[in-house]
């Protein structure tokens, strides 16, 4: 299936998921596929800045992790 087929019409996010699209650089919102921008040097500095901080301030409480898999729900739709 082409990038430009995906594109025309409305996705289930379980169809995203499952297309080839869903590991490369693509986000998924609202039916709709965005194409993610890539981070600059300053970005990368401070995501790894904001992830030592929360890190160190855990404790045990939890996770702490970059760039994972999110599944919101909206009006109990995907």
């Amino acid at each position: 299936m082409s990038k430009t087929a995906i594109q025309e019409k409305k996705l289930t996010l379980d169809k995203f998921l499952s297309s080839p699209l869903a590991s490369e650089n693509y986000e998924y919102f609202d039916g709709e596929l965005i194409q993610k921008m890539p981070p600059k040097r300053s970005h990368s500095r401070l995501t790894l800045a904001l992830s030592s901080i929360l890190e160190d301030w855990n404790q045990d409480k939890g996770e702490v992790g970059i760039e994972w898999c999110v599944r919101l729900k909206r009006n109990d739709k995907d």
